[in-house]
Parts: C-alpha cells; sequence; structure tokens
C-alpha cells in the first residue's frame, strides 16, 4: 500500500477576490467577516445552534447590501443541519476527530492562526445531504442574476480526519484504493434552469501522482457557468454505499465573488 500524502498546495497571498486589483472593479468579494456574531455557529464547534435544541437556533443570513442568502433546511419544522445547509463558522479545531467538530475548518493560517481564506476569520461551512436531505446552496434573495467569479473551498476537520484515518463507517483513503471526494457547483437561473456546472476534488488519490488531501484553501473558477440567481453544492465520493456517502458530506467555502448588481 502506498503511503497517503498530503497536498502541498500554497495559498494565495491576495485576500481580495479573484482578479487582480486592477481587474476587480464592479466585483463584490463575499467574505462572512460582517456577518454578526449572533449569526455564527457555536457555542461550540458542534454548532447546537444549527439545532432545534438550541437556546438561539440559526435558521439562515441575508445580506442585506448584496441579497445573497444561505440558511440550514428543515426537519419537521426545525433546523436540522445535518438535513443540509450552509452555516457560517469561525471554528479551525484541526485535531478533534468527530462530529461535534463539524463546524471546523481544516486549516489554519501560520500568521494569524485563523481558518478562513487569506488568514481571515470568518468563512461558511456547508452540509451537503446526499439522499434524504436537502441542498446546500447560496441564492440572490431578490431573484437578481450576476456573473460567479469563483469561490475559494477547503475541507472540514472533521470530513479530512475521516478520509485520513476511518471511522466505524468511513475507510480511510488511499492511493491504492484511488480513493476520491469531488466537489460540484451548480449555477441556476432564476426560472430554475441550469446555466452551468464545475467540480473540483477536495480529496484525490486516483492516480500516483494526484494532490492526495485538500490541507489549504483552493479557488473554483466559476467564469464559465454563466449569469446565475443560484449556487448549489453536491458531494460525491468513492467510499459510498446503499445509504450514500461514508465520508462525511461537508467542505467549507469562503471568498465567493461576483458581479455588483
Amino acid at each position: 500500500m502506498k503511503k497517503v500524502l498530503l497536498s502541498t498546495a500554497v495559498v494565495a497571498l491576495l485576500i481580495g477576490g479573484c482578479r487582480k486589483d486592477d481587474d476587480s472593479a464592479g466585483e463584490h468579494v463575499f467574505t462572512f467577516e460582517d456577518v454578526p456574531a449572533d449569526m455564527l455557529a457555536g457555542p461550540t464547534a458542534y454548532g447546537e445552534n444549527l439545532y432545534s435544541t438550541a437556546a438561539r437556533p440559526y435558521t439562515g443570513y441575508t445580506d442585506a447590501a448584496t441579497s445573497l442568502t444561505m440558511g440550514i433546511n428543515e426537519a419537521d419544522g426545525v433546523p436540522d443541519f445535518w438535513n443540509g445547509g450552509v452555516a457560517i463558522s469561525r471554528w479551525n479545531d484541526i485535531a478533534t476527530e468527530d462530529y461535534l467538530n463539524q463546524c471546523s475548518v481544516y486549516y489554519r493560517d501560520s500568521e494569524t492562526g485563523y481558518g478562513g481564506y487569506g488568514g481571515s476569520l470568518t468563512f461558511a461551512v456547508a452540509a451537503v445531504g446526499t439522499i434524504t436531505g436537502g441542498p446546500a446552496e447560496v441564492f440572490f434573495a431578490d431573484r437578481s442574476e450576476r456573473q460567479f467569479s469563483c469561490v475559494w473551498v477547503a475541507n472540514t476537520t472533521y470530513a479530512a480526519l475521516v478520509m485520513l484515518k476511518g471511522n466505524h463507517y468511513a475507510n480511510p483513503f488511499s492511493y491504492e484504493n484511488k480513493d476520491w471526494l469531488k466537489l460540484t457547483v451548480t449555477a441556476y437561473k432564476a426560472d430554475g434552469s441550469e446555466s452551468g456546472h464545475t467540480t473540483c476534488y477536495l480529496a484525490d488519490f486516483r492516480t500516483a501522482d494526484a494532490g492526495g488531501l485538500l490541507t489549504a484553501w483552493k479557488k473554483i473558477d466559476l467564469s464559465a457557468l454563466g449569469t446565475a440567481n443560484k449556487l448549489s453544492f453536491g458531494l460525491e465520493s468513492s467510499d459510498a454505499g446503499e445509504w450514500g456517502m461514508n465520508t462525511p458530506a461537508y467542505f467549507c467555502f469562503d471568498n465567493l465573488t461576483f458581479a455588483e448588481k
């Protein structure tokens, strides 16, 4: 069996958008840094407020300036993050292995100690329903359509450590088994029709020279998806069974960049 290797992806130095400063006029970079503290996953990295038992449940967030909206799907009328959705987080515990750490990103900046892209503090974490759950998505509540430029993605600690070590439900990833975890981003028009999609591997052991597990933020170019009202996120894994993925269906994203209205 070949030894499992971690990717050596280099984090970009620019914290801003997806283009050089002189090319980014007319674009909005959604960094999550201005989201109110009471909208953050907590009070622990499990995100108790993402479920019905929380004293202050989180159901969603809409940005007043752009109308960009994200939220948690419901089960029996109450928010249920396991059922899919998008939460906003500042957790970056890269050591705790189980679902109680589901809101942590698997990244810690060497200078700031934070987990967001470019050393920032805040990011989004998505739970993707694979069979019975619902989608993880962001959309413009005013039904506008905009040109998306890019988004930065990373693994959650929960998913990353399961891929590295396995657990009672999932196998560790290896080059011998040619394992992979793939993210698909699909864009939709306001009328519900698809305008395009693109994919990115959050773990890739398919060939001997593949990158292995993603351990830093990675850019996805969205410019070919056309103008869209909504982005929907889906995950697929090589480790799957009758009930869907055995790999935890989570990932993180940050600095979503799109055209100003």
